[in-house]
């Protein structure tokens, strides 16, 4: 879900509180405080209230979303953020079990451990491309991920912050992300290789996963910002079979090209491309 210009324009001329967006009961939240950390108990807002939420709009000019401010809203189905926000801190949005849309800044910097902890039906995250940092057990099960692919300015991804996301098969990560224990504990890439015991070879193979030179096409499909004039020229020197060529894991390139929250290209505009050019078409 995305929100236009004019439709931010709208929400920020009617101010902050409680509405309705797109027919659901709505939070348009301006960064004021929503839990005290002292008394530990919830402000502004009382449980009945943070239950009565299907959408969390985080406003424009709201740089940071504290500590625990919208746990437990086990309601909430959508939540967008302002491009403003830069910093997610612990349990933010822990436990919103029925959240299935995510749209995160595009400047977010720092994701708190145990943030989007057990978001149990969010199928996919495009991670915004100015992520630094991914704490402890952010995104602890998630248990409908089945894809992640980390931005090449992630430098540091905390212990266990995939783990038990059960379905997590895709998991793209740069060469130069700091990886801590257990990051993809329990889950469905894990269990192909069981035998592996030490943090240091499970993070070894994670970064090595599709450097054969055979999986040439996975590593274009994977990568973030994927080149789709590599792609396609890879394609056509090794034919349109190379797409349905499952890698050591068992998955195709064409699966990696669809998970990837970061391509422009898809499968059925490879086949196009490809057989225009066979027959001798150009192709800009």
């Amino acid at each position: 879900m995305r929100i236009s210009t004019e439709e931010w324009n709208e929400i920020v001329n009617e101010g902050p509180g409680v509405g309705m967006y797109k027919g659901m009961r709505t939070l348009f939240w301006d960064g004021r405080n929503l839990w005290d950390r002292n008394r530990r108990m919830y402000v502004i807002y009382d449980e009945a209230e943070r239950q009565s939420w299907q959408v969390i709009i985080v406003l424009p000019g709201v740089e940071i979303i504290p500590k625990q401010t919208f746990h437990r809203c086990w309601n909430v189905k959508t939540v967008i953020m302002a491009d403003t926000v830069r910093r997610i801190e612990e349990w933010a949005f822990s436990l919103c079990n029925e959240v299935e849309c995510l749209q995160l800044s595009t400047n977010l910097e720092y994701i708190g451990e145990n943030a989007f902890m057990s978001w149990f039906k969010l199928p996919s995250i495009r991670l915004p491309e100015n992520l630094l940092e991914i704490r402890e057990n952010a995104f602890q099960h998630c248990n409908l991920l089945t894809s992640i692919i980390i931005p090449r300015n992630c430098r540091v991804i905390g212990d266990g912050a995939f783990s038990y996301c059960t379905k997590l098969l895709i998991f793209n990560v740069p060469a130069n992300t700091v990886l801590g224990r257990d990051v993809i504990y329990r889950t469905a890439l894990m269990r192909k290789y069981i035998a592996l015991e030490l943090d240091e070879e499970v993070n070894t193979w994670i970064k090595n996963i599709n450097n054969n030179d055979e999986d040439e096409l996975h590593r274009a499909c994977s990568s973030f910002n994927p080149n789709n004039r590599n792609i396609l020229n890879i394609v056509q020197q090794q034919g349109l079979k190379s797409l349905k060529t499952e890698n050591m894991n068992g998955i195709t390139a064409s699966e990696y090209l669809c998970a990837n929250p970061f391509a422009n290209i898809t499968e059925r505009m490879i086949i196009e491309t490809y057989i225009l050019k066979m027959v001798g078409e150009q192709v800009p």
